[in-house]
């Protein structure tokens, strides 16, 4: 298992809760069509836990405004629990 947590965030947002301008996607696995676990824009999201080994991070911008930041961490917790 993965735990994603983000501690900075500074998108582009328009204030219709859609995300469409920029936003962080995380996935559940090696690409796009794995399940998605969450798409971020405006409100740093409690922590993020995956399945498996694996998340896929997307950052997707409209590049029209010099707003797009983010700072995420993760870590990878063993089969007994333990972070490392």
């Amino acid at each position: 298992m993965i735990l994603v947590t983000f501690h900075e965030l500074s998108l582009e947002y328009h204030g219709w809760g859609d995300c469409n301008y920029d936003n962080v996607r995380l996935y559940d696995g090696y690409n796009a069509t794995s399940p998605e676990l969450a798409k971020v824009c405006t409100v740093i999201p409690p922590v993020i836990t995956s399945s498996g080994s694996t998340v896929l991070v997307v950052f997707e911008t409209d590049r029209t405004v010099n707003d797009g930041r983010f700072l995420l961490s993760w870590t990878f917790l063993n089969y007994s629990g333990e972070g490392r």
